[in-house]
């Protein structure tokens, strides 16, 4: 399930922009954009995210900022280009946890409060403090 639609999209941006792409065009660009949107939460939040927090305000803006970025591929202009940018910093922040989806009820997808270590595996580093000491 896309995270706008069309409708929201021409209230958004207007019946004159959007009426320049055919339905399957929009239809494609907000399945790209919900796809995208879905590989920064769902680091973060258990998808799919319950119908309240995904029909949040916030949401719909970064899905329509976005999916109107995919409509104008190449074509798109510096605003259109600067709201998808915008979008996905907010994504960032979202997959982060610097920002949090209003009124989420969810729970993060994993626990991001401990630490996890990588293990290293292989040969001694040969350049160490001690091995330059005296150098």
């Amino acid at each position: 399930m896309a995270y706008a639609t069309r409708a929201e999209m021409q209230s958004r941006f207007g019946e004159d922009e959007m009426g320049t792409f055919d339905a399957s065009t929009v239809e494609a660009a907000l399945g790209d954009a919900t796809v995208e949107m879905d590989g920064y939460l769902g680091g973060r939040y258990t998808l799919p995210l319950d119908e309240t927090t995904a029909a949040s305000p916030l949401l719909v803006r970064i899905c329509c900022d976005l999916a109107r970025y995919f409509c104008w591929d190449d074509t798109a202009s510096d605003r259109v280009i600067e709201a998808a940018k915008d979008a996905r910093k907010m994504l960032a922040a979202l997959a982060q946890g610097s920002m949090v989806l209003p009124g989420s009820t969810g729970t993060p997808a994993t626990d991001l409060t401990e630490p996890e270590y990588a293990e290293r595996i292989g040969p001694a580093p040969v350049m160490t403090a001690e091995a330059l000491e005296g150098l």
